[in-house]
């Protein structure tokens, strides 16, 4: 109840304006599923190196302005994407340092499947997926050195790059018992 005319016209503007706040945050979040859902419909379709921020805001139905309201770039998007994943699905992150292709195989069994697949031999892709884990590692060991993790970026990027140029038969999704063993062992 009001106590003077003043303050019911004091709160009824601020009613309004969490209303109008409201229907933004609702606004926002309808765009940012927008975007995901264009972003991923074109990941199962097209190299993730092809696609361009003109093409994703065609197929999201927004401006190319609106897309860099919500992501810095089509990489700032994917990790979105990739953090969801591991939030929606609670994959454990915990002992990424020790079993990194697990970890692998864990988000490849994830919603990520179809879209992991259809990207595979895409190497923007592949870096971007890997520049995400090597960041996520990092963020969750800081009690580890600075060299010590340069050590673990390095060993798991001179496996994948052993198994790309040797053409190895390994598959960082499938073989992460084998590759874990690898990558422990050396």
């Amino acid at each position: 109840m009001c106590n003077n005319k003043q303050q019911c016209c004091l709160k009824q503007q601020h009613i309004k304006l969490e209303a109008i706040l409201h229907m933004a945050d609702l606004r926002t979040l309808r765009t940012q599923k927008m975007i995901i859902r264009a972003f991923t419909d074109l990941l199962h379709h097209e190299p993730f190196s092809k696609i361009t921020v003109n093409e994703l805001a065609v197929a999201a139905l927004i401006n190319r302005s609106t897309f860099y309201k919500h992501f810095v770039d089509k990489f700032a998007l994917l990790d979105y994407i990739f953090e969801k994943v591991l939030l929606d699905e609670q994959i454990d992150t915990k002992n990424i340092y020790h079993q990194p292709f697990r970890m692998l195989a864990q988000i490849k069994s994830s919603n990520l499947k179809p879209l992991i697949q259809a990207q595979t031999h895409d190497e923007q892709f592949v870096k971007a997926f890997s520049d995400f884990f090597f960041t996520k590692t990092i963020s969750q060991h800081q009690e580890i050195s600075t060299l010590n993790q340069s050590f673990f970026i390095g060993r798991v990027t001179a496996i994948t790059r052993w198994i790309q140029v040797t053409h190895q038969q390994y598959n960082i999704f499938t073989d992460y018992e084998e590759l874990d063993h690898i990558f422990n062992e050396g």
